[in-house]
């Protein structure tokens, strides 16, 4: 018995949920030690979590979350070590992960509500990052 397309999507979607809390969790370790001990290798890891995380959603179909996703990681990218204030991006950033493991719970869910609040948020939280 083959699966039918809608149920092969389903099949990745789920293992996108858990795919994804293993590279938060990996991005979210790497910031934590960056704030310990400055060293850029951590931002390097951080954006190889991230960059993985925004393939697997568009593959899923979740382009606003893709999106989200490549907005972090194009500001991580801007080298927060230059920053004046590390407190602050770093408390933006790991912000911005825990509300992305909010949102991979909406979509596994089928929350469509509690989708665009985040993603409404999200967007709102990133464009802090121009600031």
């Amino acid at each position: 018995m083959s699966m039918s397309d809608d149920e092969f999507l389903e099949s990745l979607r789920q293992d996108f949920v858990t795919e994804s809390q293993d590279l938060l969790e990996n991005a979210e370790s790497h910031l934590l030690d960056m704030e310990k001990d400055k060293n850029p290798q951590h931002l390097i890891e951080v954006n190889r979590s991230l960059h993985s995380l925004k393939g697997s959603a568009r593959a899923v179909g979740y382009t606003d979350y893709a999106d989200l996703v490549h907005n972090l990681e194009s500001n991580i990218s801007a080298s927060p070590l230059k920053q004046k204030d590390m407190t602050a991006f770093m408390s933006t950033s790991l912000r911005c992960i825990d509300m992305l493991r909010q949102l991979t719970e909406f979509h596994a869910n089928k929350d469509s509500a509690g989708v665009n609040s985040q993603v409404t948020a999200l967007r709102d939280l990133l464009a802090t990052y121009a600031k």
